[in-house]
């Protein structure tokens, strides 16, 4: 019973004797504290990074790693101080012929951090491979056309002239690989819904990582009534020197969609059955249609069935 009454009493303090309490725990853990970072530890840290290259001549087709993970061995105190740093300055790594040089070993890294931090030892680079995405800048001349399959008009209502574009060609500037990938002509598509009236719209052209100029083309054009006909078409059979060609197959009219308050034209549309690149067999190929006039729109066309031989 009076051991149960003796340690009652040592957990047993007034105010005064918990503030003495609190001030030694505080004294201890700051003892604690200090004498904890004068141990050795081995930790990861992670070091900021930037790439030095000629951005002139080259350009980054997705973001640069900015950071870089490290094992290191040092003292608690440099440890903290590396840790919690305010803005520690990145190491800047040179980069010669980047398009060449797309990947980096982590391990080319320790020479310049050991230098760049003297107080701690670099064990490795965590980070096993940098990638280092940067292309050749270039620039090339595009052709550009308007794409209208994002557009829906109101019933009975259509396209009733020419498309003009306020640019006809965009300048685009930006990686190699990207702008090689591309198209010889650039599609601009509008968007709308349940149009009416004469449509103008400001595209935006955009293409991953580069500039373009303009960096807006205007899409315009007339609308109003329209209907559907039937118009009739004249082959047109294009054939290189040598091949002999013979139609099966042809459509005698396409549907066209016209201005409600245009004639169909005297003269029939020519269809272009081009067999040049064709080898010999027998084909089906989609015609084009020539000798349209300009508000004219060709909603359907049968393809066309063709024998060559030589």
């Amino acid at each position: 019973m009076r051991l149960l009454k003796a340690i009652s009493n040592l957990f047993h303090f007034n105010r005064t004797n918990w503030k003495a309490v609190a001030l030694c725990f505080f004294a201890a853990g700051v003892f604690w504290f200090f004498n904890a970072l004068n141990k050795t530890y081995s930790t990861n840290i992670r070091f900021p990074i930037q790439f030095e290259y000629d951005q002139d001549r080259y350009i980054a087709t997705r973001a640069l790693p900015e950071h870089v993970t490290v094992n290191v061995n040092g003292s608690g105190w440099d440890l903290f101080r590396k840790r919690f740093a305010l803005k520690e300055p990145a190491l800047v790594i040179p980069v010669e012929r980047p398009s060449e040089n797309m990947k980096l070993p982590g391990a080319v890294l320790v020479p310049p951090l050991s230098t760049q931090l003297p107080d701690i030892k670099i064990n490795f680079v965590v980070t096993d491979t940098l990638f280092v995405p940067i292309d050749q800048r270039e620039s090339y001349t595009f052709s550009l056309y308007a794409d209208l399959s994002q557009l829906s008009f109101r019933e009975g209502h259509g396209r009733i002239g020419p498309v003009v574009l306020s640019a006809n060609q965009v300048k685009l500037t930006g990686p190699k690989h990207i702008l090689h990938q591309l198209p010889d002509s650039i599609a601009l598509a509008p968007r709308g819904e349940d149009v009416t009236t004469r449509f103008s719209e400001a595209v935006p052209l955009v293409v991953d990582y580069s500039v373009s100029e303009p960096e807006r083309v205007t899409v315009s054009f007339d609308v109003g009534r329209v209907t559907t006909s039937a118009l009739p078409v004249v082959n047109e059979v294009r054939v290189r020197p040598g091949q002999k060609v013979a139609v099966e197959y042809a459509p005698q009219t396409i549907g066209v969609q016209t201005p409600a308050d245009e004639p169909l034209p005297a003269t029939p549309a020519r269809l272009v059955i081009d067999c040049r690149k064709l080898p010999t067999g027998r084909h089906r190929l989609l015609p084009s249609v020539r000798a349209l006039p300009a508000s004219f729109q060709v909603t359907s066309v049968d393809s066309v069935t063709v024998l060559i031989t030589f």
